[in-house]
């Protein structure tokens, strides 16, 4: 399983002592060597790191099998478009071919019988072909695997957004479960010490039974949250370990000094979301699919027209063109040929009608994704408007509590306030510093969504 952590490790080490006497002088060399030795491998060799947001987001990209497999597609889609370009190239062939007959036709009508053909046959052929004319149809080709080109560019970059908008919502909550397991231990070390100040002020009598066992409920009742919060921080750390593809065994270390958020988000009040202010690479894919199709409608259209193709060729063979010379020889020949069919079953007009169909399906699509994400873009904005509120409102509370806090604990001591009362008041801090916590990382989530949202580039960086 996969150890993260946002505390730094000890680094252990073992040291060896010698001692020589005078007489030995001579194995201090070697004892020396030996120590040494002894030193490097009782010294673990620390591999930890601190595993910041941009790097975890370039580990998590470069592991993901999504973002792997798309870029595969983007270079399959690149050497269509060469293959779909090299057809505008003239294209040599050849074709030979050899084989025995034992019996041949004769002529009898002459005074002597004359065998028509060879026993023999050889027959080699090399030829040039290249085309003249398409009606369209090699265009709308080379235009339709540009398309893809540019389709499967997009996807791949969608992926990797994804990816990184998954990794930083993945680092944001480990970083989440951290701060509240580092908040309960905190609150379960103040109520340590509340209930060894209750077991003084029973000592003097200022304190009695009852409130020595409410101390004791208390501590239990948050060892109880301790232990949710630590297994929600272990599924927290194996779901970043997956998805950034850290190794079985290895600790890494999050940062501590994530800022605050600040108000600087509240100039987007009025900030009107709209198609300019969105860099979403679906919907610029989804625009080459429109001319993808459109590149299919112009092939489809090309079957109305003819077809036009230069060739040249050179034979030779035995007996080769003329049948009664049973020798070896050769000729050359060049021309252009005419393909022009027509389908009794309008089978073009029914293939273009389809592809007209198609592409209108795909521009409605557009239409469909670009009112999904920009509902998506408004609600984000929303969203992160509002965590940046309720973060203020948090922290306020949060120093409130705590001042409180710490004058009722003081309070405590000198008699002048209940344990029950005293406990509720470190209950009343103890969640104000979660809510505080949680607020404050929910804000860099919803500010994620935001950045995902409108495809914002700075979602591949920090804060």
């Amino acid at each position: 399983m996969k150890k993260i952590s946002e505390k730094k490790g000890r680094r252990r080490l073992w040291i060896c002592f010698s001692t020589v006497s005078r007489p030995d002088r001579h194995i201090m060399p070697f004892c020396l060597i030996t120590f040494l030795l002894i030193l490097i491998l009782a010294v673990p060799i620390r591999a930890d790191s601190i595993l910041s947001l941009p790097d975890a987001i370039k580990m998590a990209q470069e592991h993901s099998f999504t973002v792997q497999a798309s870029r595969f597609g983007l270079k399959a889609a690149e050497y269509d478009l060469r293959a779909a370009r090299a057809s505008r190239y003239p294209t040599l062939s050849l074709n030979a071919t050899g084989f025995y007959i034992d019996k041949l036709q004769e002529i009898d009508a002459l005074p002597v019988a004359m065998e028509i053909g060879s026993h023999e046959n050889y027959q080699a052929d090399f030829g040039l072909s290249f085309p003249i004319y398409t009606g369209g149809k090699l265009g709308g080709l080379i235009g339709a695997a540009r398309a893809m080109v540019d389709i499967e560019s997009y996807e791949y970059e969608a992926q990797k957004m994804a990816v990184a908008f998954q990794c930083r919502r993945a680092w944001f909550n480990f970083n989440m479960r951290q701060r509240l397991v580092n908040s309960a231990e905190a609150s379960l070390e103040r109520i340590r010490i509340i209930r060894e100040n209750t077991i003084n002020l029973y000592q003097n009598g200022l304190a009695d039974s009852v409130d020595i066992l409410e101390t004791e409920l208390a501590y239990e009742n948050v060892r109880e949250q301790l232990l949710q919060m630590e297994n929600d921080l272990s599924n927290a750390a194996t779901a970043l370990a997956v998805l950034t593809g850290i190794g079985s065994g290895t600790e890494i270390e999050l940062p501590l000094d994530i800022p605050e958020p600040d108000n600087s988000i509240m100039d987007y009040r009025n900030l009107l979301i709209d198609t300019d202010s969105l860099s979403r690479p679906e919907l610029k894919k989804i625009s080459y699919q429109i001319q993808s199709a459109e590149q299919q409608v112009r092939m489809k259209q090309s079957g109305y027209f003819p077809s036009l193709t230069g060739f040249g060729r050179y034979s030779i063979g035995k007996p080769n063109r003329d049948i009664f010379d049973a020798e070896w020889n050769d000729y050359f020949s060049a021309g252009i040929v005419l393909n022009w069919g027509f389908n009794l079953g309008r089978k073009d007009r029914h293939a273009v009608v389809s592809a007209k169909q198609r592409l209108l399906s795909v521009r409605t699509s557009y239409l469909a994704v670009e009112e999904k994400l920009l509902f998506e873009a408004e609600t984000a904005l929303e969203n992160i408007l509002y965590a940046y509120k309720q973060y203020e409102l948090s922290k306020r509370k949060y120093i409130i509590t705590g001042h409180k806090f710490r004058l009722a604990r003081e309070k405590q001591k000198a008699g002048g306030l209940t344990v029950n009362r005293l406990l509720e008041m470190e209950s009343e801090y103890s969640a104000a510093e979660q809510i505080y916590f949680v607020s404050q990382l929910k804000y860099y989530i919803n500010e994620s969504y935001f950045l995902y949202a409108i495809g914002s580039d700075k979602i591949y960086g920090g804060f």
